[in-house]
């Protein structure tokens, strides 16, 4: 890790936050740091896909991203989108496999629909897990 340490300000899942990193930390370490658990890591090597989070809208895995990089940008985690997190958990429990049904045609639906506006829909559309290699 370098010695230097550089002061990022960032938006993570809706709020400001300044902090002293080395610039080589990546993005996974930060956001684990700062109690993002939904961000896992298995691979360190790009492979796995479990480090992906939104940065500025876009699909990202954050175990290759440098802090160096994020500085005034926005990043998201499945803690930030906890309302639609509860959105999903009621459907599923009132739908049940219908609702599963639906999520896997949602993407599909925004491209053919809307050229896929929404950021999330646009990251996550046809590029699965492995958002930053599509």
């Amino acid at each position: 890790m370098s010695q230097n340490l550089i002061e990022v300000t960032l938006t993570l899942n809706g709020k400001n936050v300044t902090a002293r990193v080395a610039p080589d930390t990546t993005l996974y370490t930060f956001v684990r740091e700062r109690g993002c658990a939904s961000v896992k890591c298995a691979c360190e090597t790009t492979n796995c896909g479990l480090c992906t989070v939104w940065l500025d809208g876009s699909a990202v895995l954050s175990c290759a991203i440098p802090m160096a990089r994020v500085n005034g940008r926005e990043v998201t985690t499945l803690e930030g989108l906890q309302e639609e997190s509860a959105a999903f958990a009621r459907c599923m429990a009132e739908e049940g496999g219908r609702a599963v049904r639906l999520l896997l045609a949602r993407p599909h639906h925004e491209r053919a629909c809307h050229g896929a506006r929404d950021s999330r829909a646009r990251g996550w559309a046809g590029r699965g897990a492995y958002g930053a290699h599509g």
